[in-house]
């Protein structure tokens, strides 16, 4: 590693506070996904203290990766440039590989092996985050079908106890918006968040 450019570098247009709350305001959104949690809690079959260890203790492990990334990613730069910075700075105009600093670092460090064991960590992670959607998302579905808001038949759990017309309904409207198209998907994301 070249621990001689460890130290924090900020970018000279903006003063190093104002950089700081920028990174402060969007890192919450680093741990979406921990509310499925709550939205599964109703089935789970242990001590309410035990799930706030477990939760507790996933909490330090995805900081400890966080970091760990960020780390990783500003430790290595191609060799055209002099420091991070100045690759960060020109990372719009790079292509392939160059341009996603910790996929380049993973391989700097670890060749072909380190880029495919992100890729799988990357597929891995976007696979967890859909399941926990959808767990969450029927959850939510179940629950506003209880309070009449939808259907009963949303209400109804199955034998292993997972609301499986919810599910159905999730599965069925998801289906179809890949066909809406690009802008259009963009629209509704747009309008969810």
């Amino acid at each position: 590693m070249h621990m001689q450019r460890k130290h924090p570098e900020y970018t000279p247009d903006s003063t190093a506070l104002h950089q700081i709350i920028r990174i402060a305001v969007i890192s919450p959104w680093a741990y979406i996904g921990f509310e499925g949690i709550a939205h599964s809690a109703e089935e789970f079959r242990f001590p309410v203290r035990k799930s706030s260890r477990i939760m507790n203790i996933s909490i330090i492990i995805s900081a400890i990766v966080y970091i760990s990334m960020i780390l990783i990613s500003i430790s290595a730069y191609p060799p055209e440039y002099s420091n991070w910075l100045e690759y960060i700075k020109n990372i719009g105009n790079l292509k392939g590989i160059n341009s996603l600093p910790a996929f380049y670092a993973m391989k700097y460090y670890m060749g072909d092996t380190g880029f495919i064991l992100l890729l799988i960590t990357l597929f891995a992670l976007i696979l967890s985050s859909l399941l926990g959607n959808l767990t969450a998302l029927s959850r939510l579905l179940y629950a506003i079908s209880k309070d009449d808001v939808l259907p009963k038949r949303f209400s109804k759990i199955n034998d292993r106890g997972v609301p499986a017309n919810a599910l159905w309904l999730i599965g069925c409207i998801s289906l179809g918006i890949p066909f809406l198209g690009r802008s259009a998907i963009g629209w509704i994301s747009r309008c969810l968040l």
